[in-house]
């Protein structure tokens, strides 16, 4: 059952049927228990009137109450019966209506529980009183010694009580069963009306498409149980307009970059071209051409390995590796520029510093970072690396001087084709991907990556990846 009408509505049927057998049966237990405590006085009574008018006159029982009108007992349909005998078990007097049979007692009775349920002797099911007396001595003509110890038993049939009784069951299942439609209706109708508001957010959600990300969900006068799902909509509205709004701004700043290249390969080959050249310019321009399809290449590379960590396609070999090494060979590449820019380049390693990660990764971070710090350091500038263990994690720190990112904007250098200098927007080398690669990248390695501006011109990055083996 996959509508939540229908749950909430059998939910509450089942409950509210569930209370109302707990109480049915309540009150039938009740209403049985008053009747039968109804039927004990009554056969109570009986039994004690007739144990008064047992009178004994020398040592002759009279039962005075054998001339009164006790039809009862003497009935063909339905009798009831009584038993009179002596203590010691020899029988006195029995009904009529139990002719030559006997009455089932106990003997002695039980004090606690006179009355019990009791088979009468026709089959019936019954309830019989059990006295134990002593016979009223006659004035007039006095027993010899004590009066007579007597055991009266009387029983009577249940029907009247039985056929009350189901009646009354007839009349609380129809009572129940009526009371459980019209609720169910009830229940139906509040169900529908209480879950308007779970409809109206289906439709409003169903109206939103790609063209309307920027639409939001009303809050305000929702329920308090729908409130929290209307506000995770919004969040997740929203960074999916981020996101919608990123592919944008990529494809339009990949169009960009592709096309510059582009644009300059076509305008070198069109200018060869144009007339017969020596040798010399023909090397010279497809130099050009390949320096320029070098910068492509390495572009589209980058976006690809992008691409991949997105789809986490990406796939990771965990090995031993030797920091110091790692950060030698990745350093390696930049020594003539940093060279060329005078820059003072310190490096301090934690020494025998290891660590089991994927080497590769590693190598394409560090190298980028390098880069970056090169590039940006101011001329006569310092470069600073550093790789420690850090609560058991590998971590590498890299700052330069000359930094133009102001502090506010710091963490925007993860974003894809950002630049914080806006004189080197146009620089074909740098498109503003490359601490975005990093931070995927030590992402994919679940670890951390953080820049900081300061004030001073420092541009600091600090990273952190885990299972570490320092």
């Amino acid at each position: 059952m996959s509508s939540l009408r229908n749950r909430l509505l059998l939910t509450m049927t089942l409950g509210m049927g569930i209370v109302l057998l707990l109480a049915g049966d309540a009150l039938d237990r009740m209403i049985w228990a008053s009747m039968i405590a109804e039927f004990d006085e009554s056969l109570t009574n009986t039994a004690k009137t007739m144990a008064g008018l047992v009178e004994q006159e020398g040592n002759r029982l009279d039962l005075e109450f054998e001339e009164l009108e006790m039809a009862e007992f003497q009935r063909n349909n339905r009798p009831s019966y009584y038993q009179i005998r002596l203590a010691n078990g020899g029988a006195v007097a029995r009904s009529p209506s139990l002719k030559s049979g006997d009455l089932t007692s106990p003997s002695p009775p039980a004090a606690a529980s006179p009355i019990a349920d009791t088979q009468l002797p026709d089959g019936r099911s019954g309830r019989m009183i059990t006295l134990t007396f002593q016979a009223r001595a006659d004035h007039e003509s006095p027993p010899q010694g004590e009066p007579a110890q007597l055991v009266l038993a009387v029983a009577r049939d249940l029907h009247n009580s039985q056929t009350a009784m189901r009646r009354m069951r007839i009349a609380l299942a129809i009572v129940g069963l009526v009371t459980t439609l019209i609720t169910i209706i009830i229940l139906a109708c509040l169900v529908y009306v209480g879950l308007k508001p779970a409809d109206a957010l289906a439709r409003r959600i169903g109206d939103i498409d790609e063209r309307d990300l920027a639409a939001r969900i009303e809050t305000r006068n929702c329920p308090d149980e729908l409130r929290p799902i209307a506000e995770r909509l919004n969040a997740l509205l929203e960074r999916l307009a981020g996101a919608f709004d990123r592919e944008k701004t990529m494809t339009a700043n990949v169009a960009h970059e592709l096309r510059t290249p582009l644009a300059g390969l076509r305008s070198t080959l069109e200018v060869t071209l144009t007339q017969s050249r020596d040798e010399a310019t023909y090397t010279g321009a497809m130099r050009d051409c390949l320096e320029i399809c070098k910068q492509s290449q390495s572009l589209l590379e980058t976006l690809l390995t992008l691409a991949r960590l997105d789809a986490g396609a990406e796939s990771t070999y965990l090995e031993r590796i030797d920091v110091a090494q790692l950060l030698h060979d990745a350093w390696t590449p930049f020594i003539a520029s940093a060279t060329i820019k005078s820059l003072n380049v310190t490096r301090h390693v934690e020494p025998d510093l290891a660590a089991i990660s994927d080497i590769s990764k590693l190598r394409l971070v560090c190298r980028n970072l390098f880069e970056n710090a090169v590039y940006y350091a101011d001329a006569d500038g310092a470069v600073e690396i550093s790789a420690r263990t850090h609560d058991g994690n590998l971590q590498i720190v890299v700052s330069n001087s000359g930094s133009r990112v102001k502090a506010e904007d710091a963490h925007r250098v993860f974003a894809r084709f950002w630049r914080g200098d806006a004189a080197r927007s146009q620089d074909a080398n740098h498109r503003g991907i490359g601490l975005s690669l990093c931070a995927r990248v030590v992402e994919h390695l679940s670890g951390e990556i953080s820049v900081e501006s300061t004030n001073g011109g420092r541009f600091i990055v600090k990273m952190t990846i885990p299972n570490s083996n320092g």
